[in-house]
């Protein structure tokens, strides 16, 4: 009954919404996780943010949150606000001019669209996605601020053997000629 990119979009918002009250998501992780490309994964998550799902982190560390309010807490959307940023229902589509009546289909037609709509609006995110099982994120996703590259020590620094100014190899010459002297 829904598009694959529906699905997916689904499939994508409802792991946000089961990661959100940690650290964001990355595109990579999510790619990962649901066995997309990232293109089409980015595609999926550029309509999500336009239609105010989810938010965005960017730099080392960023990724997608579910949006939420001013408290950080995620925002309570249903399935049926995915579900109507990519599909086009008939509900939505004026009836085409000079098209056969079939009030018989269209009438069952169009029970079947508002049982669908009114399901999906009674099946939220957060709640779908306690019922996932997912696993645990892996060591790179880090919280914003904390560090996800491994640096080398410095070396310890070596002090100069020979003269480093002017003024030393002036002051070395005046004690050799000195010396040459006596």
């Amino acid at each position: 009954m829904f598009s694959k990119k529906t699905m997916k979009a689904v499939d994508v918002a409802t792991v946000i919404a089961a990661y959100t009250p940690g650290a964001p998501v990355s595109v990579k992780e999510l790619s990962d996780l649901l066995d997309v490309s990232v293109s089409y994964l980015e595609t999926i998550l550029s309509q999500l943010k336009r239609h105010g799902l989810v938010t965005t982190t960017r730099g080392p560390g960023g990724g997608y949150q579910l949006s939420g309010d001013a408290q950080g807490r995620p925002g309570d959307f249903s399935l049926w606000d995915v579900v109507q940023i990519f599909e086009s229902t008939a509900l939505d589509q004026p009836k085409q001019a000079g098209s056969q009546p079939r009030p018989m289909l269209d009438a069952v037609a169009d029970d079947i669209q508002l049982n669908l709509k009114t399901f999906c609006q009674a099946q939220h995110l957060t709640e779908m996605a306690t019922k996932l099982s997912l696993p645990p994120r892996s060591k790179t996703a880090t919280v914003v601020g904390s560090s996800q590259f491994k640096l080398k020590p410095l070396p310890p620094s070596s002090i100069p053997q020979g003269m480093n100014s002017v003024f030393q190899w002036a002051t070395s010459l005046g004690t050799r000629s000195g010396m040459l002297a006596a």
